[in-house]
């Protein structure tokens, strides 16, 4: 490891450089904290021994100007004090330096004390290339997002030409206007809700098109010649890849509201949602509405179609079912919605396990609503989803 050495008193210089240079480091030794610094600048060291009584450029002044740089946040400063009073301890470390040695410096447990400073110093290096790697990932599905969000842009803008309506076409923008606001305002709160976010937003949209793709492989593999073992290998080399890609890939644009829904409401895009299930599946695939004109407000639409769109990616993940039905209907004063499958059923305490993403997603989007989802069955007796939300109730 690259250590800088500060020391002035030139016999504790030389005497630590030799030994830290046994040990196997390499040592930049320095005996002022302006040479320190100017070296410093050059070349950084993950790993600082720092004499806190320095002429010139004190110990404290060269902490705190390593301390401000990028990679200084993440080095391990060592300060060797002859001052062994609380107070002094306590200023050394507010400063910004990680431990100290009090000197006389004991040879015996020099040794120990350096292995330990050693093993700090990697900890808070593997911790800055986490960080970085962290921010890059960060970035990147922030491009993502945007690029997304430019497409959308320009579907809502043909759409908008088609109609020709320009009263009811101004309307429509300024609701998407809002949306991307709102999607702009989600981006800047990420950093902190990251790890959920990036859950809920990969799961989705992108797992449902892996998912697509994964029943595709399969079906090409099943449909290819007895000679064509070459492309059948290839295949079948695919599909884990896809299989695991699904794993991390969940939703990025499932906040993106669907043409259908918009422009036909809830009925209709959620007939082309079965149609489109039984299409792709050639499962049986029921739809029943009760009133076929269910009128609800746009936002519980979302959810509601969201709700049976994960549904239906379950089932054909995980059913192995022959078909499925979906009941939709106002009773009184709320809205029920059931669905329904003839598949293995699911596991006891399956449904509250921690990595259930899409359950759980299930019961997040309600929340707003004061709505509830609870999820019934066992093993041989299929699945049911049902969920009940308030048809007054306006999201928080």
């Amino acid at each position: 490891m690259d250590i800088l050495l500060i020391e002035d008193d030139p016999s504790l210089r030389l005497l630590l450089r030799q030994m830290l240079t046994r040990y196997g480091h390499r040592v930049r030794a320095c005996a002022s904290g302006e040479e320190a610094w100017e070296s410093y600048q050059q070349q950084e060291s993950p790993l600082i021994i720092l004499d806190w009584n320095l002429p010139g450029m004190s110990g404290m002044e060269c902490c705190r100007r390593i301390r401000a740089t990028a990679a200084g946040a993440y080095a391990y400063i060592w300060v060797i004090t002859g001052c062994n009073s609380r107070e002094d301890l306590l200023d050394v470390l507010a400063v910004g330096a990680n431990d100290y040695l009090v000197k006389p410096i004991e040879l015996e447990l020099l040794e120990v004390r350096v292995r330990i400073a050693e093993q700090q110093a990697r900890s808070l290096q593997q911790r800055r290339r986490d960080t970085i790697s962290l921010a890059s990932a960060r970035d990147e599905l922030e491009r993502r997002v945007l690029e997304r969000t430019n497409d959308l842009n320009d579907t809502i803008q043909a759409m908008l030409t088609e109609i020709g309506q320009r009263q009811q076409a101004e309307t429509e923008l300024e609701q998407i206007r809002d949306q991307l606001r709102a999607l702009a305002s989600h981006l800047l709160t990420i950093q902190e809700e990251q790890q959920k976010r990036i859950s809920r937003e990969i799961h989705d949209e992108l797992g449902q098109a892996m998912t697509a793709l994964r029943l595709d492989l399969g079906w090409l593999s099943s449909g290819l010649e007895q000679h064509q073992d070459a492309q059948r290998a290839k295949i079948e080399r695919m599909i884990p890849l896809v299989s695991g890609t699904i794993k991390t890939i969940q939703r990025i644009c499932a906040e993106l509201r669907p043409g259908i829904l918009d422009d036909l409401g809830l009925a209709a895009a959620l007939e082309w949602l079965v149609q489109e299930f039984s299409t792709r599946t050639g499962l049986r695939c029921q739809l029943e509405l009760e009133p076929e004109d269910l009128d609800v407000s746009p936002d519980l639409a979302t959810t509601l179609f969201r709700i049976c769109q994960e549904s239906l990616t379950n089932v054909m993940r995980h059913a192995r079912a022959s078909q499925v039905k979906i009941r939709l209907q106002q009773e009184q004063e709320d809205i029920r919605l059931r669905i329904m499958d003839d598949g293995i059923g699911i596991a006891p305490g399956q449904a509250e396990h921690p990595m259930s993403l899409g359950l759980m997603g299930m019961r997040e989007r309600v929340l707003p609503f004061n709505g509830q989802v609870s999820i019934q069955g066992g093993p041989g007796l299929g699945t049911e989803i049902r969920v009940r939300v308030p048809l007054n109730t306006a999201p928080d």
